[in-house]
């Protein structure tokens, strides 16, 4: 099972294979990707910097 097809399976209450993570609806102000130094279109590609704004 990729992660694509894990997560609309969790979505839709079916069996997985393991827990799926997601979190669609992170946002991130300037004031906060300015204080983090982590800004989007990048922090995208960067677990780190993702976290730096989540946090």
């Amino acid at each position: 099972m990729n992660n694509k097809e894990r997560f609309f399976a969790s979505l839709t209450l079916k069996e997985v294979d393991r827990v799926s993570v997601a979190c669609p609806l992170q946002t991130g102000t300037v004031e906060q990707m300015e204080e983090t130094n982590a800004f989007w279109p990048e922090a995208h590609y960067d677990p780190q910097q993702m976290a730096k704004l989540a946090l």
